[in-house]
């Protein structure tokens, strides 16, 4: 035989466990965003392995290894000069 209270405690725990339930979908949901965005990084850092890779015997500087490399170069009148890479520090920019 069931105790008096049992039916509300029972209530309860089942709407503390349905709160959890639905707090915990959502952090799962939010986890699998995370690891596709860094599964998206490693794809674009492999790619851009496989590119030093491929140039890395190359001895001069040429227009396909510019195009491979660099995304913009600024030169200034005092001869200075601004590269931006197509990639910096293992992150694509």
């Amino acid at each position: 035989m069931l105790e008096k209270g049992a039916p509300d405690e029972y209530r309860g725990k089942a709407e503390n466990l349905a709160e959890q339930i639905a707090f915990l979908s959502v952090e799962i949901k939010k986890r699998q965003e995370e690891l596709g965005f860094i599964e998206d990084e490693n794809r674009k850092i492999d790619e851009d392995m496989k590119k030093i890779i491929r140039y890395s015997y190359m001895e001069e500087l040429t227009e396909e290894l510019l195009d491979a490399f660099v995304k913009k170069m600024y030169v200034y009148k005092d001869k200075s000069m601004v590269i931006e890479w197509n990639f910096a520090d293992g992150c694509r920019m």
